[in-house]
């Protein structure tokens, strides 16, 4: 016999941010915009969506966003999140970022210390139980992959959590 908990758990929504990618490489002088989908990978709608995301250059990837609604999200749907950097990439911030990002030893990526070029994303939304969800995503773009424009994983920041109050 099923529980109350395995159904809730098999049928509710599940959010995950994928694909970040750059729509252009980065160029001194111009802007930078990043595509992200948030996909509901479960079985019923995400409603109550409120997102956020932001692109911006720093020393580390703690940077606020405004959240902002966007209704609901059907089972096995997406929509996109498109950030833009605020200002234009200076020459400084240019080199920062298109130098060698980090170093990989015994399959563990090290960030250099210095400025990256970041792209954060945090979501949170209500399953169709009334239980709320949170998803996170933390990317950084590193030149030394065969597709710069899609950006890679952060160490950490990178979450998925679900809060429930009935069992």
């Amino acid at each position: 016999m099923l529980t109350r908990q395995q159904v809730h758990v098999g049928q509710r929504a599940y959010i995950v941010l994928q694909h970040p990618t750059l729509t252009d490489l980065p160029q001194a002088g111009e802007t930078l915009e990043c595509d992200i989908e948030i996909i509901n990978s479960g079985e019923t709608p995400a409603t109550d969506i409120d997102a956020c995301a932001a692109i911006f250059v720093a020393d580390s990837p703690n940077f606020p966003c405004a959240h902002r609604q966007f209704g609901y999200v059907g089972a096995g749907r997406s929509i996109g999140l498109s950030p833009k950097l605020l200002n234009k990439l200076t020459t400084e911030q240019y080199n920062d970022i298109t130098q060698e990002e980090f170093t990989v030893d015994n399959n563990k990526m090290t960030l250099h210390e210095g400025p990256h070029l970041f792209v954060t994303a945090d979501v949170k939304y209500k399953d169709v139980f009334g239980e709320t969800g949170e998803t996170k995503l933390c990317a950084v773009f590193a030149t030394e992959f065969s597709d710069p424009k899609t950006l890679v994983s952060c160490t950490s920041g990178n979450t998925m959590t679900w809060e429930n109050t009935w069992w």
